[in-house]
């Protein structure tokens, strides 16, 4: 058993509102598209918890496990609290706090 499916042409569904494909957008023309300016995250914007059990003292910053001394590109990790993380970046110190 064979099943043949025939479609019509896509020029012939053109003005059908369901036809279109919703990932391909139009441009009209002398439009440009708006440029946004994107900020620059710190290294270490994304820390979101700290554990500390006795010496041992840990931040997870974007996901993954971080202790003193540790390295993020340039940002060395210099201290952690039970609140916040002190950072060298650039020869600046930098505290960031848990929100």
């Amino acid at each position: 058993m064979v099943f043949v499916l025939l479609f019509p042409p896509l020029s012939a569904c053109a003005d059908d509102p369901w036809s279109r494909n919703p990932f391909r957008f139009k441009m009209e023309p002398g439009k440009a598209e708006k440029k946004v300016a994107v900020k620059k995250r710190d290294a270490i914007s994304g820390l979101t918890t700290i554990f500390i059990r006795g010496n041992i003292k840990v931040a997870v910053i974007n996901g993954r496990e971080y202790s003193e001394g540790d390295v993020l590109g340039k940002t060395i990790i210099t201290n952690i609290t039970l609140n916040s993380v002190t950072v060298k970046e650039n020869g600046k110190i930098k505290i960031y706090r848990l929100k």
